[in-house]
């Protein structure tokens, strides 16, 4: 039940940030396409339209209809299963790190300081900012579905290893430190039984 809570919370977080990151991006292609650079033609830069796809992408896939609410008003949807679950957090995953990586690297790897836009049009400013909050929120995100990811995968080889079938379960239903139910307990009482069924058979017969 304490995964299930964290699942609900993270993922809670994941959506919030999707749709910062949703808005973040739109405004700074909107803000590109409306600079007025002369002969100059600003290009919309790739992060931000990966970063404006994989938010909308992910708000369809973890939006509170498929994966939030769905999970408390109907026990054992498919979407929740864990054979399902884990390789969509999986892929998400991987995208959003994309995402976070190809930002990151407009910059070589480098800090970016807003403040040398002082002096020019408070157009860059603004992209300047909303450059750096993007980062920050691809990173966040990532960082979010990492760590689920991880401990979902942790504890489902766990629950494997005990006997468990957490595969084709939920993370509300799936008890994962928990062992196989009756496993090793009925033979030594069928053992302790014979004894007791002797002696009775041989009380009758005297």
């Amino acid at each position: 039940m304490m995964l299930w809570r964290v699942r609900v919370g993270l993922l809670a977080a994941v959506l919030l940030f999707s749709i910062i990151m949703l808005g973040l991006s739109a405004g700074y292609i909107a803000k590109v396409h409306g600079l007025d650079g002369g002969f100059i033609r600003f290009s919309v830069p790739d992060y931000a339209g990966l970063g404006l796809a994989i938010s909308i992408i992910t708000l369809i896939i973890v939006g509170p209809i498929r994966r939030v609410v769905i999970d408390l008003l109907r026990v054992g949807a498919i979407t929740s299963l864990i054979l399902v679950e884990l390789p969509v957090i999986g892929v998400l995953m991987i995208l959003w790190l994309a995402t976070a990586a190809d930002t990151a690297a407009a910059t070589s790897g480098g800090s970016v300081d807003c403040s040398t836009f002082n002096g020019l049009d408070s157009s860059f400013g603004t992209l300047c900012h909303t450059y750096q909050a993007m980062e920050a929120f691809s990173f966040l995100t990532w960082i979010c579905l990492l760590g689920y990811f991880i401990t979902l995968l942790v504890f489902a080889l766990i629950a494997q290893f005990k006997g468990s079938g957490v595969w084709h379960s939920t993370v509300r239903d799936t008890d994962f430190f928990a062992s196989r139910a009756g496993a090793g307990t009925n033979v030594p009482m069928m053992t302790q039984d014979r004894p007791a069924a002797q002696s009775t058979a041989q009380t009758v017969q005297v």
